[in-house]
């Protein structure tokens, strides 16, 4: 079969080389390509490498593309990482001017940044009960026979992220696995000097023998095996290095089909930088979301961005690989600036809403609400027009019992087509947020309305320490802007009487109905009374507000039962009443 004349062949080369002289070719030549994501590898992950190593098992081979000559010099590119962290790094980016032979890594990245960051770099490991780390480097336990079984019965060398070098501790001497790069030559010098170290603890001729072994066989793995065994494609075509990278990151630590996207889209944007763009945006909108809070988690991913792109240009709700052709790519990259903004304004309206990290069970429930705000810009949801109050507290209100349904759980393609269909029919040209017609088409998907009476009901079952307790009682509420609000979840009858002379009640204490939120300073002046005192104290209008029973019998502790049949009954009332369901 004759090729067509047109049609450029490819040429794959294959090569083995020493990891000595690999990794300075790691941000020299060899650098990795915008569709690539980051490194997710974590510690473990680097050490069972360098095991593998130690034991001349094969890593599996390497992809790279030869970048073309002509598009060297202005191409955008990214470094590997040489400090790792279980906090997560980015990839700087930066030009590729001056670079002669220019290759990207298409498939091998986590192994060779691996490989840098153990023998040259650092990882910031996590300390327990803390936010912070430390930095370590990665050691190699010269004591530890790889050969025979530990204490668990594993069999592996004793690699480990340590923060200091060369340390003894209960039987281990750790070497800096980077010092070996001194010793490229001769390994003579290193070994007398260790040796002689170790005699001074006097250890056993077998320990001393290991030692030997362990640092003859890292030299090994550096300096004599050729480990990194990798193709070269120099065809020049990025539709077909997209082709190939989706491909050849099908298996082993399988990208992600948002990763995956990512790289079309990093393919066929022009004017912009895909990767930069989504991951300072994914970045940018869980700061909003939580408000700078490090306890919160981080709720909104690349996946959520994505799939709103297609919602608000509506497109197809379901994205497939296929799906984002060429055309759907440059489309989402002309409309990016007005994507960002539908998105960034419904997540902040989230957060003044109250919605954080945490109640935010589902964060595509956001997507109709981008999704409207992108089809009247002129919105003002935190607005203080009759008009914006009004839309802001459906908006609210909605958003709040689609968390607490889970209307958007689970698999919510459909869910969002329909949703997109309402809005685009009755939520447009300045018209109310259309909560009646988004029910009915909850209903129609099998799924909890926003107004169906048996589900408000079941809020009475979500109890503290719930992750939307907060959430729900908020709804009890007029506020709007809850997320501005220092506020606490705040037991009615205290805990502490739980722990006295309540503890035939103390399993009811956690229910809804003896909870609600409270001004941060007036929960702490509250802690610091006794319940009959402070209670006492109430004002009518705090306790209509807060829907306590007026009936002062019922504050009574040993009335504590009744009291929560009363309050149950006045919270039940307020939401169909602000649900505006019968």
């Amino acid at each position: 079969m004759e090729m067509s004349p047109a049609e450029p062949v490819s040429k794959m080369t294959y090569a083995a080389d020493r990891i000595c002289d690999v990794l300075p070719r790691l941000n020299s030549s060899w650098f990795l390509p915008a569709l690539q994501r980051e490194f997710v590898w974590d510690a473990e992950q680097i050490r069972n490498l360098f095991d593998s190593l130690m034991r001349s098992y094969p890593i599996s081979s390497f992809l790279l593309w030869r970048v073309p000559e002509g598009e060297r010099e202005d191409l955008e590119v990214y470094r590997f990482i040489d400090s790792a962290s279980d906090f997560g790094r980015h990839n700087t980016r930066e030009r590729a001017f001056g670079v002669g032979d220019l290759a990207f890594v298409l498939d091998g990245q986590q192994r060779l940044t691996s490989l840098l960051v153990g023998i040259k770099g650092t990882y910031e490991v996590k300390k327990k009960y803390s936010r912070t780390g430390e930095i370590q480097r990665l050691h190699l336990d010269l004591l530890r026979n790889g050969e025979l079984p530990d204490a668990e019965g594993e069999v592996s060398y004793g690699f480990d992220f340590r923060p200091n070098s060369a340390t003894v501790s209960r039987g281990s001497y750790w070497f800096e696995v980077g010092r070996i790069l001194k010793y490229e030559t001769a390994i003579e010098p290193l070994l007398n000097e260790t040796l002689a170290r170790l005699r001074a603890f006097h250890l056993s001729e077998s320990e001393l023998e290991t030692a030997k072994q362990n640092l003859e066989n890292l030299h090994r793995v550096v300096f004599l095996d050729s480990p990194i065994c990798y193709h070269t494609e120099t065809h020049g075509d990025q539709e077909r290095m997209l082709d190939i990278f989706v491909r050849a990151n099908s298996g082993g630590e399988a990208l992600s089909k948002p990763e995956l996207l990512l790289s079309n889209l990093t393919v066929h944007w022009k004017a912009l930088d895909a990767r930069a763009e989504m991951k300072a945006f994914v970045d940018q909108t869980n700061t909003s979301l939580n408000r700078g809070a490090v306890q919160a988690r981080t709720a909104l991913k690349q996946d959520f961005v994505l799939k709103s792109c297609l919602v608000l240009l509506d497109l197809q709700v379901a994205y497939r690989i296929s799906s984002f052709n060429k055309q759907t790519c440059e489309q989402i990259e002309s409309y990016w600036t007005e994507i960002k903004k539908a998105i960034t304004e419904a997540v902040e309206v989230a957060s003044w809403f109250g919605i954080n990290g945490i109640t935010l069970t589902s964060a595509n429930a956001l997507i109709p609400v981008a999704y409207y705000l992108y089809r009247n810009p002129d919105v003002r949801l935190r607005g203080d027009s009759q008009t914006d109050a009004e839309n802001a507290s459906l908006v609210r209100r909605w958003l709040i019992m689609a968390l607490l349904n889970g209307v958007f759980g689970g698999s919510s393609d459909s869910m969002l087509h329909k949703a997109r269909a309402v809005i685009m029919k009755h939520g447009e040209h300045g018209r109310l947020f259309p909560v009646r017609e988004l029910d009915v088409a909850t209903q129609d998907a099998r799924r909890l309305p926003t107004t169906d009476p048996n589900a408000i009901k079941k809020i009475l079952d979500i109890e503290y320490g719930n992750s939307v307790c907060v959430l729900a009682l908020t709804l009890l509420f007029e506020e709007r802007a809850w997320g501005t609000i220092a506020h606490h979840c705040d037991h009615i009858f205290p805990q502490s009487l739980f722990k006295q002379g309540l503890r035939q009640f103390r399993s009811a204490s956690d229910q809804l109905a003896n909870l609600t939120l409270l001004d941060a300073r007036e929960n702490v002046e509250k802690n610091a009374k006794p319940f009959a005192e402070w209670i006492e104290t109430r004002e009518p209008a705090f306790l209509k507000r807060h829907l306590v029973p007026e009936d002062r019998v019922l504050w009574r502790p040993e009335a504590f039962p009744d009291f929560l049949q009363e309050r149950s009954r006045l919270i039940l009332d307020r939401l169909f009443q602000v649900l505006n369901v019968r």
